[in-house]
């Protein structure tokens, strides 16, 4: 999403998402983790957009929105990464025998200049979500007696 905060203002966007029970945005740009007034029948969970250099706008940036009807469904797992938030949502939700890993994760572009930031600790943004996963379902397993069920969607460029 080319800017989140430029289609708050457009009353058709934001009936549209106000339709769905979950929604994910990357490339928020936002630059910060409050709520959004304009989604206050949501639960937010966010990761805000990464400043890189005194130029230029930030990068990335992830925002979940959880309608409050699920919100004692939901246990944040992760929210310190950069560009990444791991909910676990209750198997309940599904009717479901398994617990669900929601990863919502901008994805930085293989030129991004996001990789010479981290001084060469991060390769590919796919290898830090592989490992998130990873850790998750360790977690799981030892913390649940039964494994989550990890979905992913994902837009390509």
């Amino acid at each position: 999403m080319e800017g989140l905060l430029s289609k708050l203002g457009e009353a058709e966007f934001t009936q549209y998402v106000s339709s769905f029970d979950i929604i994910c945005f990357t490339e928020t740009f936002l630059a910060f983790q409050s709520a959004l007034d304009c989604f206050a029948d949501f639960v937010q969970f966010s990761r805000p957009a990464v400043k890189l250099s005194d130029q230029g706008r930030r990068s990335g940036g992830v925002l979940i929105l959880v309608k409050r009807t699920l919100e004692n469904f939901v246990e944040i797992i992760d929210l310190t990464l950069d560009n990444i938030v791991l909910l676990k949502l209750d198997r309940t939700v599904f009717s479901s025998d398994r617990h669900v890993i929601l990863c919502g994760a901008y994805v930085c572009p293989p030129d991004s200049p996001y990789y010479k930031h981290s001084q060469g600790a991060i390769t590919s943004s796919i290898s830090v979500i592989e490992q998130c996963l990873l850790d998750c379902a360790e977690k799981f397993e030892q913390s649940y007696s039964c494994c989550a069920e990890t979905l992913m969607r994902g837009q390509e460029t």
